[in-house]
């Protein structure tokens, strides 16, 4: 009885699904050859399609969802701690390796600039 629509309830099939998207091929077709008026065609539909989604509910059976989630082990727990550990390392490494090669590209900088006043 509970799965039953009610009056004011519609079902979906997948006849409707595959309709729906044969419309929209159909739609995007005619808006490339008649661009006006396609627009608003597909401005109407978006608005049908927004007042129906307003009302829209679904009876969906949760028989078999776990509505508890087992707490990890203290064994994963640690390993997610010590890759995220090894993780901040690896950020850190490779900002002092960006920091290095930033001022050595300063000194090149600099020396280029010398060895160019010093040709002229």
């Amino acid at each position: 009885e509970v799965n039953k629509p009610t009056n004011n309830q519609q079902t979906t099939e997948a006849d409707d699904i595959e309709r729906l998207n044969d419309a929209l091929v159909s739609a995007t077709s005619r808006r490339a050859r008649y661009p006006e008026k396609a627009a608003k065609m597909l401005d109407k539909t978006l608005q049908t399609n927004s007042e129906s989604l307003k009302n829209l509910r679904a009876d969906v059976s949760i028989s078999g969802c776990p509505t508890t989630y087992p707490r990890p082990s203290e064994e994963m727990l640690a390993a997610k701690d010590a890759q995220l550990a090894k993780l901040a390392d690896d950020v850190n490494n490779c900002k002092r390796a960006f920091l290095e090669n930033a001022e050595k590209t300063q000194h090149l900088k600099k020396s280029f600039q010398i060895l160019h006043n010093n040709m002229n």
